[in-house]
């Protein structure tokens, strides 16, 4: 029998709670191991049974497939960011995983942090992230993993040839020496330019800080002066490819917006997930009562914990240059990879076990970060206190960007998600061997159309074969499971099964945790001037073009309802904003919220004197 599927808009669970946020903590990520968890979708149910959502295992990597517009980011990458309950970092080319996420995350409790190198606008509210691999560059170890990930910045294939890898590793150890002597004498990558330009005075300095270096760095010094020298003194035609590889690694310092997001650096991936483990979050709790509560160490009934303060940051080339800008993203992911890893060793040796990973998201993750290093940190990171989520269109990508077959790539991920629509034959082929074939038994009937004697009549033949099919056809990988065309297929470390996609915008919970989430901000900080009120609003006012009607009331139980209530925060939110910048407020960068004070939305704090000098 042929189920009706009911779709992910009649989850049970969220009709029961007036905020969903709160809802999905308490039901399905209040433990410690249950919050190392992704967000996967909603089940297809068998007939009777309630609709749940499904998380993957903790600590498991996930790899979602599918072409350009399959909702990869706004149904998959999107969703796991806002059901994560710890620090994330989210690479995109553009900023729509941003625009739609952080709001949410702000609730989280920290800042929500944004890097552009390329030079492109930063989304409202945030907090703009200035890096520089300088930084990293501390030791002369730190400094030759920094330029090894600036070397092979993925302009070219990561299945290049033997003789690319070489100067790409000659590049790497070039351009370690006058990153290590920058930051031994807080110059910055205009410096590093100059010195791999050839510029005289910049050479003469670069020796000049390395002779001269400090008592406790005068080993590293040693060793990069002699790195230097040695790769100084190569012939003519070596020297030149040396330079040129060099040259075309660093060649986004080249432009001036790039340049100037580099100065003055404010960011370190180790503080960045260090921090807020034991910290109140102000915006987890529903009363001052209780964040009094959590200020001795108490926990809400369900066992949600109201400590744990988790910044976001988020990662874009959105002025289109993500091809130039893959040097600093690789460089960025494997710092964090690195941080991660010494907290990781930290901590075993501390006893702290209650530390959440960090949630690493890259949306086409081909495209923007390429890096000869991922499979390896795939591999080993969910140990390491680190889970990532990538996404990319078919398995042709990675065989050109990383130099491997494609199965080994879905190997390496213990969830692949594959949304319907990929026309890459060797994705198809590959992911329907994957999952086997069975046996089916077929019966002929036939008929020979003489008669066998004057007797009887026409011939009859009955014939059984069996056949060995696919489990899941080639067809079906492609255009989805059979009556449910926009299915997605779950491919766990064993067996498989079909999941309904959860967009943003046409599936709960988000509709109603977007919400609920702008109307808690509403009630519990407006007075605050929080810079969450700046963020970007997600877009749930969609109109459906066919119809006319509003997405949100055609998908969702009450949702004209819904709707009113979006558009009702909407107004508050720019409404707060311009009343703060008439009064010459800047909420910009306040992320500290105050523990303690309340207000309700409807008082007015000038009615209430106790609440004004509050």
């Amino acid at each position: 029998m042929t189920q009706t599927n009911p779709g992910p808009n009649q989850l049970d669970w969220l009709t029961h709670h007036v905020d969903p946020w709160y809802a999905l903590l308490e039901q399905y990520l209040a433990s410690r191991w249950s919050q190392k968890r992704l967000w996967l979708g909603v089940g297809i149910p068998a007939e009777g049974r309630q609709l749940e959502p499904v998380f993957s295992d903790p600590e498991r990597n996930c790899l979602w497939l599918g072409p350009p517009k399959s909702h990869k980011s706004h149904g998959g990458l999107a969703p796991q960011a806002m059901a994560w309950n710890g620090p994330a970092v989210i690479l995109s080319v553009k900023k729509d995983l941003a625009e739609a996420t952080a709001l949410v995350r702000a609730r989280f409790g920290d800042q929500i942090q944004h890097l552009d190198p390329t030079g492109g606008s930063l989304i409202d509210g945030a907090v703009e992230v200035r890096f520089s691999p300088i930084a990293e560059a501390g030791t002369w170890g730190g400094a030759q993993k920094v330029a090894a990930g600036l070397a092979g910045s993925g302009t070219r294939d990561a299945g290049g040839s033997a003789n690319q890898k070489f100067w790409e590793s000659l590049g790497a150890a070039y351009m370690a020496v006058p990153l290590y002597a920058a930051n031994l004498d807080g110059r910055d990558m205009r410096f590093v330019l100059s010195v791999i330009n050839g510029v005289a005075a910049a050479l003469d300095s670069l020796e000049a800080i390395l002779t001269n270096a400090p008592e406790d760095h005068a080993t590293d010094a040693q060793a990069a002066l002699d790195k230097w020298n040695s790769l100084s003194n190569m012939g003519g035609s070596i020297k030149d490819s040396i330079v040129v590889t060099s040259t075309q690694a660093l060649n986004i310092y080249d432009r001036p917006e790039t340049l100037a997001r580099s100065l003055d650096p404010n960011f370190n991936a180790y503080d960045f997930i260090s921090t807020g483990r034991g910290e109140l979050n102000i915006l987890a709790t529903a009363s001052d009562a209780e964040a009094a509560l959590g200020d001795m160490g108490v926990t809400k009934n369900s066992g949600v914990p109201l400590t744990g303060v988790y910044p976001t940051l988020y990662v874009t080339a959105s002025t289109g240059d993500a091809e130039d800008a893959q040097a600093i993203m690789r460089t960025i992911i494997r710092q964090f990879w690195d941080a991660c890893r010494r907290l990781a060793d930290e901590d075993r040796i501390d006893g702290i076990t209650d530390r959440r990973p960090l949630l690493l998201v890259c949306d086409e993750l081909t495209n923007l970060a390429p890096d000869p290093a991922y499979p390896s940190m795939v591999s080993q990171s969910v140990d390491q206190g680190l889970v990532i989520s990538a996404a990319i269109q078919d398995l042709g990508q990675v065989e050109s960007r990383f130099g491997r077959d494609g199965d080994t790539f879905l190997t390496l991920h213990n969830e692949v998600m594959v949304l319907p629509g990929i026309k890459n034959e060797k994705t198809l082929t590959t992911i329907s061997n994957i999952l086997g074939k069975k046996w089916i038994k077929l019966t002929t009937h036939g008929s020979s159309g003489g008669a066998i004697d004057a007797s009887q009549g026409p011939g009859w033949s009955v014939s059984e074969s069996w056949h060995e099919v696919p489990v899941v056809p080639i067809n079906q990988v492609r255009d989805g499971l059979p009556g449910h065309p926009n299915a997605v297929l779950r491919l766990p470390p064993t067996g498989f099964e079909y999941l309904n996609p959860s967009p943003l915008w046409g599936a709960r919970p988000w509709p109603q945790m977007i919400v609920s989430t702008m109307e808690y901000f509403l009630w519990r900080t407006p007075h605050d001037i929080s810079p969450a009120f700046m963020l970007p609003i997600p877009e749930l006012d969609r109109i459906n073009p066919t119809t006319g009607e509003y997405f949100l009331v055609e998908t969702q139980p009450n949702g004209r309802q819904l709707l009113d209530r979006y558009m009702q925060a909407c107004s508050a939110f720019i409404d707060i904003v311009e009343a703060a910048e008439e009064q010459g407020e800047e909420p910009r960068g306040r992320w500290v919220l105050k523990a303690g004070v309340h207000y309700d939305v409807e008082d007015d704090p000038e009615d209430d004197p106790e609440k004004e000098s509050a």
